[in-house]
């Protein structure tokens, strides 16, 4: 009873479970079905409104999309607004004129517009010349101070006060005490005229700069470019630029000059200008040109009162005109530097002591030695030389000393004979006073020639007496005192020693070179030579040697030829003229000149114009004047020139005219001498040799001895 009661329980809830799954399924199938979401719309492309954006920009400013607004279009229709900052953009150069091209681009789509770059324009430079070049100086260069520039309208660097500063008490010497800086700001373009009197070849820049950045500068041309007569062309581009690699320590005021050789610079107005690239730009403290001088890497700074002379090593000094005498070269070739010999000191006299142990000997006499006084201010400055010989030397007699081209004329007549060679004490220090002399303030071109043979050298000594306030009492001007130095003719012919440049109106070059026609020695025959019997063995009868020398007017000089020597040559002249005859030769000893030659001209001998002439061993090349006034009718000539003692070496012989602008003639080697015709040989075939004693041509040096009919020998025949 209990069982059957179970399962009608249990299959009631059955049918209770099927009903309610039955209901559930029933509610499930009655829900409706929702509607499906509508597709998204694809972008087609984008448009610009370029209405309220910038389209015209100043040459190097920059660039912006500022006021651009982008739409983007459905393919839907629908439009919808796309912020900036959701697009990608190009960002066009505006250092380039022109018309430059937008690209903008938003979920692959792109659009362009179009700006319109104005070319770059650059500031006026100032019509005041600060400078004018009138002629050459080979005794000081031309100088401007860049703060002398206008700079109006060049920008300054963030927290600049002024572009011209002053310069610090302790820092290096600063030409007139200030510099420019601070100009570092892209595009600042800048610069002065000057103007020229003709035009000059081989101008030397120097850039006095330095770098008050706390970087060093590695190369100025990444960010300043320099001009000389910028110009834009067509054809060419931007034409002038010259600036130079250059790299620049940190540090204020310490300057560095910047060397830019080989300009050329143009009759009338120029311009230098400076154009800014970037920020690390250099200081400026002046700018020199120097026309007809060299450029002397040497300097001697001098800031105050010294307390003891400076010295300063010759060795130190621009040794470019300065060379070693050859026997002394050639035993301690080792031992030169830059053209100087020198000789490292071994035993001095007591109490003497040679600066940093080394002493300059053998120097060839005509040397000259420069380096540039550098003075802060205005000073009285004191000069010695120190040397030393074991034989007699009056330094006053064998140097000259120039400043700025004037002679200085106080130097003590002292003779620095001293020590003891025997005991091997070549080296007896004593300092000659040269003078003190009253200087202004800035940079002076010092150079010392030698023009009477070497002693052993140390080095010249430098004391300031005064600075910046009165001159010393024991000073003198320079351009007062008893005598100056001649014209400094840039423009002097090697041969006939006369001025070759037509403008120079000086009084000392008042006679003027026509062109000398010039036959060098080396070119010459050797047809007349009669070799030097210490040269035969290395040369052969009948030779000279040539050899190369960058003193001599074609490159060589020649030597080797002794007494009995004629030199000829080929004279045409091209009309009837008067001419002048030069010789330049260089010797080894003192000699007189007319003593050692013999000139003729067609056989007639020529009058000497300086037969007492005296030359002398000091290192350099003679023009003489061998003859004046030789008038030549048109044709041809020949010229002669015998020795007759000489250890002359010889460079040329020049003709020059003295009736005409040009000189009408022309040089050449004389035709040769028609061969010997025997008339005089023997007939028999194994002889051929000459039978007349009285022959004296070379080929017939060999005399038949005499023969037979039968070929036995008899006596050569006298034949008149």
């Amino acid at each position: 009873m209990k069982n059957k009661s179970l399962k009608r329980i249990a299959i009631s809830f059955l049918l209770v479970c099927m009903m309610v799954l039955s209901a559930c399924t029933a509610f499930v199938g009655c829900t409706p079905t929702p509607d499906p979401e509508p597709p998204e719309a694809n972008l087609v492309k984008i448009e610009l409104d370029t209405s309220a954006v910038k389209k015209e920009f100043a040459f190097g400013e920059t660039f912006t999309y500022d006021g651009l607004k982008v739409k983007a279009i459905m393919d839907d229709d629908t439009t919808k607004d796309v912020a900036l900052t959701d697009c990608r953009g190009s960002t066009p150069s505006t250092e380039l004129a022109g018309k430059r091209s937008v690209s903008v681009t938003y979920q692959g789509k792109n659009a362009r517009y179009e700006i319109t770059v104005k070319p770059r324009v650059y500031p006026e430079i100032s019509a005041t010349s600060l400078l004018d070049i009138a002629e050459e100086n080979d005794s000081k260069a031309f100088r401007v101070e860049a703060e002398a520039m206008d700079l109006k309208a060049v920008n300054k660097e963030n927290g600049v006060a002024s572009l011209v500063a002053e310069a610090p008490e302790e820092a290096e010497i600063t030409s007139g005490g200030k510099y420019i800086t601070g100009f570092g700001v892209k595009y600042n373009y800048f610069g002065f005229k000057f103007t020229a009197a003709k035009q000059f070849e081989n101008v030397t820049l120097v850039m006095r700069l330095a770098n008050s950045d706390k970087e060093n500068i590695a190369d100025i041309a990444d960010h300043m470019k320099i001009f000389l007569n910028r110009a834009e062309t067509e054809e060419d581009g931007v034409t002038g630029e010259i600036t130079k690699q250059a790299n620049l320590d940190a540090g204020v005021c310490k300057w560095v000059d910047v060397v830019i050789r080989g300009l050329t610079v143009r009759e009338g107005d120029n311009f230098i200008t400076f154009d800014i690239a970037g920020e690390k730009v250099p200081d400026i403290d002046y700018l020199d040109f120097y026309v007809g001088m060299r450029y002397i890497s040497s300097v001697v700074n001098l800031a105050e009162v010294t307390e003891a002379p400076l010295m300063v090593d010759l060795e130190d000094f621009d040794t470019e005109k300065a060379s070693t005498r050859q026997d002394w070269a050639d035993a301690n070739p080792d031992k030169i530097v830059n053209g100087l010999g020198l000789e490292t000191v071994t035993k001095e006299s007591p109490g003497k002591t040679t600066s940093r142990g080394t002493s300059v000997a053998a120097l060839n006499a005509g040397s000259e030695l420069s380096t540039t006084i550098r003075l802060a201010e205005n000073a009285t400055l004191k000069i010695g030389f120190v040397g030393a010989s074991a034989s007699s030397y009056v330094v006053k007699d064998k140097w000259e000393f120039y400043i700025d081209g004037y002679k200085l004329l106080f130097v003590d007549a002292t003779d620095i004979r001293g020590g003891n060679p025997g005991a091997g004490e070549y080296w007896d220090w004593i300092n000659v006073n040269l003078g003190a002399y009253n200087i202004p303030a800035g940079d002076h071109f010092f150079a010392v020639k030698n023009v009477g043979g070497s002693c052993n050298i140390d080095g010249l000594t430098f004391e300031v007496l005064t600075m910046g306030g009165e001159y010393h009492s024991d000073g003198v001007d320079l351009d007062n005192q008893e005598e100056f130095m001649p014209h400094a003719c840039g423009h002097v012919c090697l041969v006939c020693g006369k001025c070759q440049d037509a403008t120079c109106e000086h009084t000392d070059c008042s006679e003027k070179c026509h062109g000398c026609v010039v036959m060098e020695a080396e070119n010459m025959s050797k047809e007349g030579v009669v070799t030097r019997p210490d040269f035969e063995g290395a040369l052969g009868k009948g030779n000279y040697a040539a050899v190369a020398d960058d003193k001599a007017s074609g490159g060589q000089r020649t030597y080797g030829f002794g007494a009995g020597t004629v030199f000829t040559v080929k004279v045409t002249a091209t009309e009837d003229c008067t001419i002048d005859i030069f010789v330049r030769l260089f010797s080894d000893k003192t000699e007189t000149f007319g003593q050692n030659f013999e000139f003729t001209m067609d056989g007639a001998p020529l009058t000497q114009a300086n037969p007492d002439e005296t030359m002398t061993p000091n290192g350099t090349f003679k023009s003489v004047c061998v003859a004046q006034g030789v008038e030549l009718t048109a044709g041809v000539h020949i010229f002669t020139m015998k020795v007759v003692a000489s250890h002359f070496d010889f460079d040329c012989v020049g003709f020059s005219s003295t009736t005409a602008a040009t000189t009408p003639v022309t040089v050449s080697q004389p035709d040769p001498a028609p061969a010997h015709t025997c008339e005089h040989v023997c007939t028999v075939e194994t002889c051929g040799k000459c039978t007349d004693a009285a022959c004296t041509d070379p080929v017939c040096a060999d005399k038949c001895s005499g023969h037979t009919e039968q070929g036995e020998t008899t006596e050569p025949e006298e034949n008149s």
